[in-house]
């Protein structure tokens, strides 16, 4: 039997600032630390150091709010600013999920957080979420983020987020002679709990997503499914060393993954936008129907035992 590993290292860097040379400074920290780049090598970085190296840090106080930005914010509970500039980064606003309902009236927040008051203070400064389209795929507050920047900044992701990991990864071809994957990772909700989780949003150099869709199992049955996001699945891995409060570990160096190399872009696998929406409309409708007829036959059940 031959035993698989894969072998995940940190990678701290010193802090990013607009103009820094990010592949050069990959490259500085992983041989300080020991490792080193490898041919194979995949390479997992959150967009926001990426942000900060591209200059897309913004200054609060310079952001000023239209009126219907300022309409929106109070309606939904959110700054005005955050609106604006939500507003500025998004294809469409999709919608908008209200966090504090979910969060202040359940018991939910007493287990993700540890200091419950806090937290509260926090729900109470953006009850909202928006739902956007930010043209590569759909992002809760169009990806806008002020953890970990200097006070009073805000960041905004980059627009292509596959042309900067192609950029990344040639620029460490040329500076290791090594040819390895680059993936962009950013934090996302999970709809399926409360949490996040971090989810990979540009790549270069790896197949993000497997073709197996409709191959056969193990027992010759053809699988309804078989095609993982692996592009995910790493940046999720990553995230286990990455956190996201004071970790200040940005890079995350996978080693030992047998992949597929590809110059394929992680945005040809997105849904578009349009077959998504009439996909959801079809389902709430058909979920609709369902539902009635199951309520018609418990009715249909409840008169055969009276009678």
């Amino acid at each position: 039997m031959v035993v698989r590993k894969l072998e995940v290292f940190g990678i701290p860097l010193p802090e990013i600032t607009p103009g820094t040379d990010l592949a050069r400074t990959i490259v500085e920290s992983a041989n300080r630390l020991g490792i080193g780049i490898r041919d194979g090598d995949v390479i997992v970085v959150t967009s926001k150091v990426v942000s900060k190296a591209m200059g897309l840090l913004v200054k609060i106080s310079d952001v000023r709010p239209s009126t219907k930005a300022r309409i929106i914010a109070r309606i939904l509970g959110k700054p005005a600013w955050e609106v604006e500039l939500i507003l500025r980064n998004s294809k469409r606003i999709l919608g908008a999920f209200p966090a504090h309902m979910l969060l202040k009236h359940s018991t939910i927040l007493n287990y993700i957080s540890r200091d419950r008051d806090r937290a509260l203070k926090v729900i109470e400064s953006d009850r909202y979420l928006m739902i956007v389209d930010v043209g590569y795929r759909v992002a809760t507050d169009a990806g806008i983020d002020t953890s970990n920047v200097p006070s009073g900044y805000v960041c905004l992701p980059p627009s292509d987020p596959d042309r900067v990991a192609r950029g990344i990864r040639d620029r460490i071809r040329e500076l290791t002679g090594c040819d390895v994957a680059v993936i962009l990772s950013d934090t996302e909700g999970s709809v399926l709990r409360v949490g996040s989780l971090d989810i990979a949003i540009g790549a270069s150099g790896i197949v993000p997503v497997t073709a197996k869709f409709g191959e056969s199992d193990r027992f010759g049955k053809s699988k309804y499914g078989g095609v993982d996001l692996i592009a995910d699945e790493l940046c999720a891995t990553a995230a286990l060393l990455m956190g996201q409060t004071g970790e200040s570990i940005p890079v995350v160096l996978i080693r030992g993954l047998n992949y597929e190399r590809s110059n394929l872009e992680l945005g040809r696998f997105r849904v578009p936008r349009g077959l998504l929406l009439k996909a959801l409309m079809l389902g709430i409708l058909i979920s609709v129907v369902i539902r009635f007829l199951l309520a018609i036959f418990s009715v249909v059940d409840l008169l055969r035992g009276r009678w």
